[in-house]
C-alpha cells in the first residue's frame, strides 16, 4: 500500500513539473519571434533543423558504405534505386547547410544582444562550443562521398593541422589515419560523424537546461 501511495504521489509531482515548466510555461515578450527582427527563433531553429539531419541521417546510415571502393557508389544507389533515397539525401545535404546559417545567425544574435553577460557566460561557453561541433559535423560529412573534392577538402583542411604547436602533426595523422588521406581516412571521418551527434544532443541539453534556469536575457 506505502508502494502504491508513493508511486502516486510521484506520478502527482511529475504531473506538476511538466504542467510549470512545459504546459505553462510562457515564453518573454522581448523573445517573440516576431521581435528584433525575427531572431529569437533561430535557436530553435537550429535544434529543428538537427532532428531532421538525424533522422535522414539514420536513413542514409542503413545504406550507406564506408569504405573508398564503394562509398559514392553507395551513394549513388541510394540517390537511383532506394525509394524517396535523391530526397532524403537532398534533405541532408540542405539541412546542414541551413544549420549552418542558424547557429550562426543565433549566435551572431546573441552577441550583439548582450545575451551573454553574467550569469550566462556559460550559456555562451556551451554555444560556442556547439558552433565548433556543428563545424565538425558539417566537414565530416562532407568527406564521406569521397569524391574528388572530398579528397582535397581533406588533404587541405588535415594538412592546415601542423601549424598547431607539439600536437598538430598527431592531430593530422590522427585523422587521416595514416601520413596521407587515403583508405583508412574515411573511416575515421566516418566514426568522427557518427560519434558527434551524441556529443551534440549532450551540450545541447545542457544548454537547454542552463536557459530554462537563468530565462531569457533582454536585449541590453
Amino acid at each position: 500500500m506505502n508502494k502504491l501511495i508513493d508511486y502516486i504521489e510521484e506520478r502527482a509531482e511529475l504531473k506538476e513539473l511538466v504542467r510549470q515548466e512545459v504546459l505553462d510555461k510562457q515564453v518573454p515578450t522581448h523573445a517573440r519571434w516576431w521581435d528584433h527582427a525575427g531572431l529569437s527563433c533561430f535557436g530553435g531553429l537550429s535544434f529543428v533543423l538537427f532532428m531532421v539531419q538525424c533522422m535522414t541521417g539514420f536513413v542514409l546510415l542503413i545504406y550507406y558504405i564506408p569504405e573508398p571502393e564503394h562509398a559514392f557508389s553507395s551513394l549513388m544507389f541510394i540517390e537511383n534505386n532506394v525509394a524517396f533515397g535523391w530526397l532524403i539525401r537532398r534533405m541532408h545535404g540542405i539541412a546542414a547547410n541551413l544549420m549552418m546559417v542558424t547557429v550562426i545567425v543565433h549566435m551572431l544574435k546573441v552577441f550583439f544582444t548582450g545575451a551573454y553577460h553574467k550569469p550566462r557566460e556559460l550559456h555562451w561557453l556551451s554555444g560556442f562550443t556547439l558552433f565548433l561541433l556543428v563545424l565538425g559535423l558539417c566537414f565530416s560529412g562532407y568527406v564521406l562521398p569521397w569524391t574528388q573534392m572530398s579528397f582535397w577538402a581533406t588533404t587541405v583542411v588535415t594538412q592546415s593541422m601542423q601549424v598547431m604547436p607539439f600536437v598538430g602533426n598527431w592531430i593530422m595523422e590522427f585523422l587521416r589515419g595514416g601520413a596521407n588521406v587515403a583508405g583508412p581516412t574515411i573511416g575515421r571521418f566516418f566514426m568522427i560523424h557518427m560519434v558527434l551527434p551524441v556529443v551534440v544532443i549532450g551540450f545541447m541539453a545542457v544548454h537547454f537546461f542552463m536557459i530554462r534556469k537563468t530565462g531569457i536575457q533582454e536585449p541590453l
